[in-house]
């Protein structure tokens, strides 16, 4: 393939991944509220994590910086867009559908612009070599524990959808932490603490939720973003001092 094909083909690839990421962010922001459907939020955030992934596996580090910042600074206009499903009324600068909605998306944007802002100045992509034939495979995974999660959304029973959701994830992230070395250089324990600032923003991101919607979360809801957020933590922790031992 000549030089000027591989530009042309690159060029492609980030233009459609652009694409998706746009149509995601529609579909959470706008078309969930627009059809009252709570499964385009989902499929919006869905296509927004794929995209970034896309990004990652192409080592576009500059998109991939990029495309994280505007996710998390679209986390509050996603909250605001979805707030009609979940509250009767919904005023501008006024009351708590708006105020919670907002506050919950805030929380979210924090560690996507800030992981977003580090791989811009900081992140460094790996060495290109060829790819093994395993490495298909991972990313084939990671896929599928994605549409594993959005398949629970599908599921009307708390049990049976709690149980797709931390199948999904746990697929889904052990995927990425085996891929994730071939594309973007990590220094001595860097996995371990990428796996803990996961665990932590999980974290954050359920504590600030909880206080805000009160009420509205169980205590069933709650555990299941707090338990698994504190096992990331603890096991990213765990790694990345063993690293500098």
């Amino acid at each position: 393939m000549s030089e000027r094909s591989i530009h042309g083909q690159r060029a492609f690839d980030l233009a459609f991944t652009w694409l998706s990421l746009a149509y995601g962010l529609y579909c959470a922001a706008y078309d969930a509220a627009a059809s009252r459907d709570e499964l385009q939020i989902a499929f919006g955030i869905e296509a927004i994590v794929l995209s970034l992934l896309d990004f990652l596996w192409a080592r576009e580090r500059r998109a991939l910086g990029i495309a994280l910042i505007a996710a998390g600074v679209s986390a509050p206009v996603i909250g605001l867009g979805s707030a009609p499903l979940f509250w009767h009324s919904v005023q501008w600068f006024s009351g708590p559908a708006f105020f919670t909605s907002l506050i919950v998306g805030a929380a979210a944007a924090v560690p996507l612009i800030w992981l977003g802002r580090y791989t811009l100045l900081h992140a460094q992509v790996a060495d290109e070599s060829a790819d093994p034939r395993w490495l298909a495979a991972v990313r084939w995974a990671l896929r599928i524990g994605l549409w594993l999660v959005v398949l629970a959304f599908r599921l009307g029973d708390f049990q049976s959808g709690t149980l797709l959701v931390y199948s999904g994830a746990a697929l889904a992230l052990l995927s990425l932490l085996i891929g994730l070395p071939r594309r973007i250089k990590l220094r001595p324990g860097g996995l371990g603490k990428l796996v803990a600032f996961v665990g932590g923003s999980a974290l954050l991101i359920t504590l600030v939720a909880g206080v805000a919607v009160g009420s509205h979360m169980s205590t069933e809801e709650a555990l299941l973003g707090i338990v698994p957020a504190l096992l990331l933590m603890v096991v990213g922790g765990f790694f990345a001092l063993r690293r500098h031992r």
